[in-house]
């Protein structure tokens, strides 16, 4: 994601402030309201943590390409043999499909992606 938010940043000339990097979600919404500069964040975290009452800061919708991360689903090896990896896998994408539609992209499963 490091390289999309770059990308962006050039593209607008911005500075992409590094001292910044790892700091909590929270904490870069609070820092934008204090007039310390704007911050990307997930749609998720919008959605669930900025509400229209929010008078410090305005959520801006971008244009252009999505900036999208791949997240994936990791069990110990000796322990996927008995389908409860791929039930909690499921069960995961089933409320992500519920709750948060428009915001997420599902592939197929692969549940076979790096195995041997």
């Amino acid at each position: 994601m490091r390289d999309q938010v770059e990308g962006l940043c050039d593209r607008f000339g911005a500075r992409l402030r590094g001292d910044y990097q790892g700091a909590s979600l929270d904490a870069l919404h609070l820092m934008a309201g204090m007039g310390m500069g704007v911050t990307l964040l997930a749609a998720f975290y919008v959605r669930s943590e900025i509400g229209s009452r929010d008078v410090d800061v305005k959520v801006v919708r971008m244009d252009g390409p999505r900036i999208l991360r791949l997240i994936g689903l990791l069990v110990r090896k000796s322990l996927a043999s008995d389908g409860a990896a791929q039930k909690v896998a499921s069960m995961i994408q089933s409320v992500a499909r519920t709750n948060f539609e428009g915001l997420i992209f599902l592939e197929k499963s692969a549940d076979t992606v790096g195995a041997e």
